[in-house]
């Protein structure tokens, strides 16, 4: 909680300073699947999903620093059942523009567990209620206007202690491609 707290006072102070300001929303398509160890008899498979939320860009010239706050469903299908776990993601990811409005990212995702599902079953007690991972992406994102994104976050931390008949001791963690609109509500 520290760093978290010390990320978002270095993005807070290079507010102050920054040349550019710029506001938004995103959203997408996830396409996630767990990542890590494989489990004999367990067939796991793709799930699409979503996120949604908003960004404020930071610029200094071909540089910048993006806090987002972003909805995210995302997990896996095992043995034909969906698994989903919903996190409030702050992801604060570093960007530069090598040309123009092409932009490359990377930075560190912290994402806080909201609800999990197994199907109709209930697997809260599985999953754990912090998710660290890692992102790196590419896109064009114009100053004012639409843009679009495509990221990997690639996590870090287990998914959760998995002790039921389909998985003992499975080393899972989430691995999300997403497909990302941006839509920049004004700057400064």
């Amino acid at each position: 909680m520290k760093k978290i707290l010390t990320i978002l006072a270095l993005a807070l102070s290079a507010t102050i300073q920054a040349q550019t300001i710029q506001v938004g929303v995103k959203g997408g398509l996830n396409a996630s699947n767990f990542i890590g160890e494989s489990v004999s008899g367990i067939e796991d498979k793709m799930l699409v999903s979503y996120h949604a939320g908003g960004f404020m860009h930071v610029g200094f010239g071909a540089v910048g620093l993006q806090p987002e706050l972003l909805l995210s469903s995302q997990g896996a299908k095992i043995n034909d059942q969906s698994f989903k776990v919903t996190y409030l993601n702050l992801p604060v990811m570093l960007r530069v523009k090598p040309a123009g409005n092409f932009f490359l990212e990377v930075g560190p995702q912290v994402g806080f567990k909201i609800s999990s599902a197994f199907d109709a079953n209930n697997e809260d007690e599985f999953v754990k209620s912090l998710d660290v991972s890692a992102a790196a992406g590419l896109g064009i994102q114009p100053l004012s206007g639409l843009g679009v994104g495509l990221r990997y976050v690639l996590g870090l931390s287990k998914l959760g202690d998995f002790q039921t008949d389909d998985f003992q001791n499975a080393n899972y963690k989430n691995g999300v491609l997403q497909l990302s609109l941006y839509l920049s509500l004004g700057r400064k």
